[in-house]
């Protein structure tokens, strides 16, 4: 199946990190393990693709099959937090052929922190009154054969209407883990623009370094918080 899509039926309480669970890694991640760790991974998918009588496939080409099916996965988010749903998983296979692995897309319900109701607040100039809290959580990951990749940004905003009746973002949150499996290294950079009163675009970005050949890929989420109270993913994408 091309797609798969589940509202997950746990909820996650708090802001939980991504964590790589050894007792359940993949096949494809076990068999990565014991590659030549001086290969790039590129060349590694290529050297299985070999064996099995297949095509190789660039870098670029890999990539942009990622990014196509991150973007679906990201289409689908965006429909789901629409509809009113906030735990969701999608997942999308990365091209035609099952070494190449697949893109995954989840969002978390967190809990709000409670916040005092009618309580008055300065922010930017603007008076906002009867504001509430709202928590966001989403993460990308890309498992292919030589490719094992994983970000999650997360955070809060407080918003509500302000003594002109204007929607508007009164305060906000973020942060970023950028995760991976040996041989690579991850780290991870986030920040936060005021658009405007109303709208607020939290900016992360995951570095993931092959240790061995030095070769450096890039994760991004990018996310828009609102004044009512909604958000969006408004980009996701990996590159090299």
């Amino acid at each position: 199946m091309k797609k798969t899509i589940s509202i997950l039926t746990a909820l996650s309480i708090g802001f939980g990190i991504l964590t790589f669970n050894g007792g359940n890694v993949s096949a494809i991640e076990r068999e990565t393990s014991t590659l030549s760790e001086e290969q790039k991974p590129i060349d590694k998918l290529n050297e299985e693709l070999k064996k099995e009588g297949k095509e190789p496939i660039t870098e670029e080409r890999y990539f942009d099959l990622a990014n196509e099916a991150l973007d679906k996965a990201r289409i689908e988010v965006n429909k789901q937090l629409e509809e009113g749903k906030e735990d969701i998983k999608v997942e999308e296979e990365i091209g035609d052929e099952d070494l190449f692995g697949t893109v995954t897309f989840e969002t978390e319900i967190l809990q709000p922190e409670p916040a005092p109701k009618n309580l008055l607040l300065q922010s930017d100039g603007y008076n906002t009154l009867a504001y509430q809290n709202k928590n966001y959580s989403h993460s990308i990951a890309m498992n292919g054969f030589a490719y094992q990749f994983r970000m999650k940004t997360f955070g809060s905003f407080t918003h509500g209407k302000n003594s002109k009746g204007q929607a508007v973002v009164n305060g906000y949150s973020y942060q970023c883990d950028a995760q991976t499996i040996w041989p690579y290294s991850a780290s991870d950079t986030v920040r936060a623009n005021r658009v405007d009163p109303s709208y607020v675009k939290v900016i992360s970005k995951g570095t993931f370094t092959a240790l061995k050949v030095g070769a450096t890929y890039h994760g991004y989420i990018d996310i828009g918080l609102y004044g009512s109270g909604n958000y969006r993913v408004l980009r996701s994408k990996f590159d090299y």
